[in-house]
C-alpha cells in the first residue's frame, strides 16, 4: 500500500516528523491511510482540491452555468494551464487568444470583442445556460506548499498519538498497566496550528469575487 496520488504529504516525511525510523515498519500503513484521511480532512476544510491534477469535462470544478458576464469561475486553483474553453450550444472551443486566464485567482476572462447587429454593438459574454460551459485545464499545488505538507503532517501525527497503536494515546480515557494508571483527555478536534496553516488556503464564496468583480 501507499498514500494516494493527491497526499499532502508522504510516508517518509511523516516518519521523521514522529521520530519513527525508517526501518520500523510494523505501522507504515496506518500511517499511509492517515496521511489519505488528513488530506481529505484539509481539503474539506479549504473546499479545494489543492494537489496538481488534471479537470477534464468536470462540472465540479467550475461554475458550468453560464452566467452572463465575461467571466468564468475556476473551483480549483492555481490554474497551471487551460486545454478547452467551450461555451456549449454546439460551439466551437474559442481560441487561446479569446480569453485571459487568472491563474492565481482562479478565472478566464473573455477578451472584449465587439459584434454588431441591427446597428447594435454588444460585447460578446457567456451565454446564459445550465451546465453549458466546459473547461479542461491543469490547476493545483506541485510541489505542495511547505506550510501544506506541515498541516498534513501535523493532522496525521496527532491522529496517530491518539490512537491505539501510539504509546502516547493522547485520546485515551484511561489506561492501567501493572500499578500504573493513566488517563487522558479525548481530542477529536483539529489542532490550532493546523487551522491555522490551512487558513490562508480556504477557498472564498464566489459570492464575494462577484461582487467585487461587479464593483
Amino acid at each position: 500500500m501507499s498514500v494516494g496520488l493527491y497526499a499532502l504529504s508522504d510516508l517518509p516525511s511523516l516518519k521523521r516528523w514522529l521520530g519513527i525510523r525508517p526501518s520500523q515498519a510494523d505501522q507504515d500503513q496506518l500511517l499511509e491511510e492517515l496521511i489519505d484521511t488528513a488530506t481529505a480532512i484539509i481539503e474539506k476544510k479549504t473546499s479545494r482540491r489543492l494537489k496538481k491534477r488534471t479537470f477534464e469535462n468536470d462540472p465540479t470544478s467550475i461554475s458550468s452555468d453560464g452566467s452572463q458576464t465575461e467571466v468564468i469561475w475556476l473551483l480549483e486553483f492555481p490554474v497551471v494551464s487551460v486545454a478547452k474553453v467551450n461555451l456549449g450550444f454546439g460551439s466551437s472551443d474559442l481560441a487561446s487568444g479569446d480569453y485571459a486566464v487568472y491563474k492565481d485567482a482562479g478565472y478566464i476572462r473573455l477578451q472584449r470583442r465587439v459584434a454588431f447587429e441591427e446597428d447594435r454593438a454588444y460585447n460578446v459574454l457567456v451565454p446564459a445556460g445550465i451546465q453549458n460551459v466546459r473547461v479542461d485545464y491543469v490547476a493545483g499545488y506541485d510541489p505542495v506548499p511547505a506550510d501544506l505538507r506541515q498541516a498534513c503532517r501535523d493532522l496525521a501525527a496527532h491522529m496517530f498519538v491518539g490512537s491505539w497503536a501510539s504509546d502516547k494515546r493522547m485520546g485515551l480515557a484511561s489506561r492501567s498497566v501493572g500499578d500504573k494508571a493513566e488517563s487522558y483527555i479525548a481530542d477529536a478536534t483539529i489542532p490550532p496550528r493546523v487551522e491555522q496553516l490551512i487558513e490562508p488556503y480556504v477557498r472564498v464564496s464566489l459570492i464575494s469575487h462577484r461582487e467585487e468583480e461587479g464593483a
